[in-house]
């Protein structure tokens, strides 16, 4: 009989080992998975990004030829606004030089 009892805890130890084996495989599958979903989502985002950064590029150079179309070609300053005055820069109370 104990040489019965000596198979039986052979297939025991067997089987302990080979579970142990299979989880470990698993695990590394499962790792190995989430790191590909991981690359995948900063792949994503990385082209999403370049996608945004030309949108934004293509915004800014419409918003620039909007402004310079509301400019006065002859001042550059923005319609309606007027250019500025020459400061009199003589003493104060006496009407300025002309």
């Amino acid at each position: 009989m104990p040489a019965a009892w000596a198979t039986v805890a052979k297939l025991g130890l067997v089987l302990a080992i080979l579970t142990v084996v299979i989880l470990v495989v698993r695990r590394i599958f499962s790792r190995v998975e989430e790191r590909q979903a991981l690359a995948d989502t900063v792949e994503r985002l990385k082209r999403e990004r370049a996608e945004d950064a030309k949108k934004l590029k293509a915004a800014l150079g419409a918003e620039e030829i909007r402004r310079e179309a509301k400019r006065d070609s002859v001042t550059g300053l923005p319609f309606g606004v007027q250019p500025r005055q020459k400061s009199n820069d003589g003493p104060v109370g006496q009407p300025p030089a002309g």
